[in-house]
């Protein structure tokens, strides 16, 4: 296979509508942070807010009847990448789309809809709100006819989405996949962050003074897909994504690991994934908060994986604010342009290094400096311990070819839990019934698959989960905080699980688990979806030997956790032997493609997961022992097919 290439473009973003705007707003050193006042509940503060027409609050209300805010807007960016990668030229089935956003449609669209009504009509709202519904809703209005996924690791969302969608191209899932991640602002997070006490008095001014974020929103994309298909299509190549990587930090809820020792992890594992070496890195595009932990633990780790030789380093953050789920995309947007142009963008607002919290070269000015240099990195780290990396090159790079792709993955470990079953040994104080439940499974699932973990072979289990929607009690609690003490006031706690990885990242921190960890959107087939997901990185990548696997669904009775290992792991009780991801209503299609892989023709069981919320009946069938088609079709997240056999 040859090399991973992206061959378009598209943004919306605070500095710019278009990439020719965002462009030249970069060149020319300016910013878009200014007084926020779209919200008459929250207090004041400064935020990065996306231009006209963007900036009208009548957008934001128009969701409930006219088209969804944050599909919109990530139409936008989408549809210039699309265009500027001329994929109108290619098959509309073939092409794959993978969105990363925090909050997506978490948040309710009434605000105090959630603390008004019945759990069961709370249930039947947040239900309307699941962030894949902006993905379906993007893939329509695109002509995406492939597979679709929606990845919701609060701040490193767009990373991972980027990681995913170059995993589904090595997969042979799609040709071509637009990949990034779109967010827009509301009362709930500018109160939450607020609330936390890390919004700064100033423009951010990360690694410098004075400490603290700015918050921002908007959407941007890349297009990927194969060198030799795209120099075969005759579209230009702009840049390589030559490696990914990701991590937990297994640490806190919203403070990274002081050490920065996780997202060293993510780089190095990136590194590795592209086959070069530290020393080969000639620019890190930080994910730079301006918060005191972020920075100094994200210093702390570029010093542990380049050591004296740091490269130059900078955040774009004081250009376009954090945009949390879309921070990566517009980044690395943001980065390639540069990369194109010769220069590096600059650390904006920096007077004076911060102790112990700035990198030797901040690129410290006030306009993008001239420097060549061939290989990059993106980092990206999360409320939750998520950690993420991508390394990146000009279109001429010489490394960057995928790795060899194994053959079988393993089901080594099935365990299946209420929220009643926390083992006694794991402090679950402040855990929602979804992570109670999550939890349990996992540490059945982890025992089942024995023996006992030790520290390396933590660093190197990963965690899939897929989860459906924000959980209820959570979402009650912080409607509850906001009805009595007003937004000023939100609960820190429930805002603390405002991000769809919560669940996955408590588990990880209970079970020191500190592999790479990915959250997926979907719907009901959420446990099924993460399977095929972990399997997918299994195959091709060489960062983790085993995964934990499950769903967080919300409402929960019991929750359902796989462990997944190469073919040659002890104790499997089945194998998987083929899978596929399609479009809504392609699940013979999809079906078609997982019998090929697994080269079986006929002779095998039908088990349709599509209303197996908690991963039950895929629990059945790994336990089994015999072989079977296990399918499901969701409107919003598309068809799936996994074909099981015995070991």
């Amino acid at each position: 296979m040859s090399p991973i290439v992206v061959t378009g473009l598209g943004v919306l973003a605070p500095t710019g509508i278009g990439c020719d705007a965002f462009a030249e707003s970069l060149a020319a050193g300016r910013h878009a942070i200014g007084p926020f006042t779209r919200f008459a509940d929250t207090a004041p503060c400064l935020a990065a807010t996306l231009p006209p027409p963007w900036d009208d609050p009548a957008l934001w209300a128009r969701a409930g009847a006219g088209p969804d805010p944050l599909a919109a807007v990530a139409l936008v960016a989408a549809r210039e990448a699309w265009s500027h990668a001329r994929l109108d030229d290619v098959a509309p089935e073939r092409i794959g789309l993978v969105l990363g956003t925090s909050s997506g449609g978490i948040i309710s669209r009434s605000r105090f809809e959630l603390g008004d009504n019945t759990p069961d009509e709370r249930a039947r709202l947040l239900e309307q709100s699941r962030a894949d519904v902006q993905t379906a809703l993007v893939a329509r209005g695109l002509g995406v006819a492939g597979p679709r996924l929606t990845v919701s690791t609060a701040c490193t969302s767009a990373t991972h989405a980027i990681a995913i969608a170059r995993e589904l191209i090595a997969a042979g899932a799609a040709d071509v996949v637009l990949a990034g991640g779109a967010d827009l602002l509301a009362a709930e997070i500018v109160s939450g962050f607020d609330a936390m006490g890390v919004i700064g008095p100033g423009p951010c001014a990360a690694f410098s003074s004075p400490a603290g974020l700015t918050l921002g929103e908007g959407a941007a994309f890349v297009v990927l897909e194969d060198e030799a298909a795209a120099r075969a299509r005759g579209v230009a190549v702009i840049a390589r994504l030559c490696g990914t990587g990701a991590s937990a930090d297994g640490w806190h809820a919203t403070a990274p690991d002081p050490t920065g020792a996780g997202l060293a992890r993510a780089l190095e594992a990136a590194l590795d994934d592209a086959g070069v070496s530290a020393d080969d890195i000639g620019y890190v595009s930080a994910h730079g908060t301006g918060t005191e932990a972020n920075d100094a633990a994200e210093c702390r780790a570029i010093a542990r994986v380049f050591g004296a030789r740091s490269p130059p380093v900078s955040s774009l953050k004081g250009h376009f604010g954090h945009a949390r789920g879309a921070a990566g995309a517009l980044e690395l947007v943001a980065t390639l342009l540069c990369l194109t142009r010769g220069v590096v963008p600059p650390t904006l607002h920096f007077n004076e290094p911060r102790p112990g919290a700035a990198p030797p070269d901040p690129i410290a000015q006030p306009r993008p400096r001239p420097h060549h240099y061939v290989y990059g990195a993106k980092l990206s780290a999360a409320f939750g311990g998520s950690n993420a990396a991508l390394v990146f090159a000009t279109a001429d790079a010489a490394k960057g070819l995928a790795s060899p792709r194994r053959k079988r993955v393993a089901v080594i470990g099935v365990g299946v839990a209420g929220s009643a079953d926390v083992p006694r040994a794991i402090d679950a104080r402040g855990f929602d019934a979804v992570t109670r439940a999550l939890t349990a499974a996992a540490a059945r699932a982890v025992g089942a698959a024995g023996p006992a973990l030790s520290a390396a072979a933590r660093e190197r289990t990963g965690v899939v989960v897929g989860a459906n929607r924000l959980p209820s009690d959570t979402a009650h609690e912080l409607w509850q905080s906001i009805r009595a003490r007003g937004f000023d006031k939100v609960s820190v706690p429930a805002f603390s699980r405002l991000v769809l990885n919560a669940a996955a990242g408590a588990m990880a921190r209970a079970l020191g688990l500190r592999g790479p960890l990915t959250v997926l959107a979907a719907g009901s087939a959420g446990a099924l979806r993460s399977v095929v997901l972990a399997r997918w990185l299994l195959l091709g990548r060489r960062d983790a030997d085993r995964y934990v696997t499950g769903s967080a669904f919300d409402p929960v009775a019991t929750s359902a956790c796989f462990v997944l290992g190469h073919e040659h792991s002890d104790g499997a009780s089945a194998m998987i032997t083929g899978a596929a991801l399609g479009a809504p209503g392609a699940l013979s299609a999809t079906i078609a493609r997982a019998l090929a892989e697994a080269g079986v023709a006929a002779g095998i069981d039908v088990c349709d997961d599509s209303a197996d919320p908690d991963g039950l009946a895929l629990a059945r069938v790994f336990s089994s022992g015999s072989r079977a088609l296990v399918v499901a079709d969701d409107p919003h997240g598309g068809s799936v097919a996994l074909v099981v056999e015995p070991p």
